[in-house]
């Protein structure tokens, strides 16, 4: 992985990655946002799809042709979604009178969508860290615009009905997605302006500006996935910080976000809404996840060997939480093998984030996904989570990254005798 900041040409293989990683993240969004504004979205989100795919094969197709190996952790990771792709088989072929889509929508997710552009990016070694984020940070610029300006409250909801949620979202996205938006779109530019000391003065002003516009979306958004995967990480940039400069870390946060959202909270109260819903016990949305739980609860006490399915039955619905799918379809020892990866490359996220790595943006957008993935989403199609783990799993901690420039060392040691005979 390509961990330096210098400056070169930009090639193919660096276009590819680009298009598999910042389309595979957020181009659906800039694509569902632009769509919006032109009313196409749906012929446009095809087109990305299948651009993003397409570049992925060939990517696939280039690191393969050198005879690329797949580090342990990604091996492991990967393993994990073959466990569930043997359920998503048997699913599809035996069980899909079960199934709320039909078994080709689900392998397009698998497949398509999720299993290819992660495999693209677990074999690519020379990965351009520097310029993928730059370009990410770029497009949640120009998707939060086109949200905030062309964005409503009305959404579509399973049953296929439109209705008023009060919360931003667009036609073909969803408030979680809009709010996952606002999420790294605060995020980054905190980290960008506060916690990235190579970041010139001048673009630390666009940072701001940049949080406070994530803020904002996220705000009126009002999904708890993203908002609690967001104050998560800022606190892991608050203490990736030592002594003085995290005292000082935390009076500056407030100082730069503290008057937006007192602005942004006092004149949209869908937040406020959501918040006093959820203390009451009034949200439908907490109420239907508390059922999905319950009923996949009772599926994994009732096959907690090899699992039974990949959706709740009786409701033809997803459980809305990443590990509980994962047990319920696979058992609780596959469960085990993946909550244990997932943890793991979540301790390498925060090791990437406390000593400031390339990698640390990335590293921040994965702990956003796995705790926005305990609340929504399914296993099969989310590609944003198993792609971030894949980049975090490539990654060089500081401890190895020594270790590697210690056996190189050794190695030279050795040689230097016969070297000078």
């Amino acid at each position: 992985m390509r961990n330096s900041k210098e400056t070169r040409g930009i090639g193919v293989g660096d276009v590819l990655q680009i298009i598999v990683i910042c389309g595979s993240l957020y181009g659906y969004q800039l694509i569902s946002a632009a769509g919006s504004l032109m009313g196409i979205e749906t012929s446009l989100s095809i087109f990305e799809r299948s651009v993003v795919l397409g570049a992925s094969l060939v990517l696939i197709f280039i690191n393969f042709s050198k005879k690329i190996k797949i580090d342990n952790i990604n091996l492991l990771l990967f393993l994990c979604f073959l466990l569930y792709g043997v359920r998503l088989f048997y699913e599809t072929n035996y069980n899909y009178a079960l199934l709320r889509e039909s078994p080709s929508f689900y392998w397009i997710w698998y497949l398509g969508v999720t299993l290819a552009p992660s495999l693209a990016v677990a074999t690519t070694p020379d990965l351009n860290v520097h310029l993928c984020t730059r370009v990410l940070v770029l497009i949640l610029l120009a998707v939060a615009p086109l949200i905030a300006l062309t964005g409503g409250t009305m959404e579509v909801s399973a049953t296929g009905v439109v209705v008023d949620t009060g919360r931003l979202a667009l036609e073909s996205l969803n408030s979680i997605s809009v709010g996952y938006v606002g999420a790294a779109l605060t995020a980054l530019g905190i980290w960008l302006s506060l916690f990235d000391s190579d970041i010139r003065p001048k673009f630390r002003l666009v940072a701001i500006a940049a949080a406070v516009l994530g803020l904002y979306i996220i705000i009126v958004a009002a999904s708890r996935g993203p908002l609690v995967g967001m104050l998560i990480s800022l606190i892991l940039m608050i203490f990736s910080k030592k002594g003085s400069n995290r005292f000082w870390s935390i009076i500056a946060l407030p100082i730069v976000l503290g008057p937006a959202t007192m602005y942004i909270v006092s004149g949209e109260a869908s937040i406020l809404r959501r918040i006093d819903d959820l203390i009451s016990g009034y949200d439908r949305s907490t109420s239907a996840r508390i059922a999905l739980y319950q009923e996949a609860v009772d599926i994994i006490s009732g096959n907690p060997i090899l699992g039974a399915y990949i959706e709740v039955p009786s409701l033809q619905y997803y459980p809305h939480n990443f590990f509980l799918e994962f047990a319920m379809a696979t058992g609780i020892f596959s469960a085990a093998l993946a909550i244990g990866v997932f943890v793991f490359l979540a301790y390498r996220a925060i090791v990437l984030i406390r000593f400031r790595r390339a990698e640390a943006p990335f590293a921040i957008l994965y702990i956003q996904f796995l705790i926005g993935a305990q609340f929504s989403g399914a296993v099969y199609s989310n590609a944003q989570l198993w792609i971030a783990a894949v980049v975090v799993g490539l990654s060089r901690l500081p401890a190895e990254s020594g270790k590697l420039v210690s056996q190189k060392n050794r190695a030279i040691g050795r040689r230097a005798p016969g070297a000078l005979s």
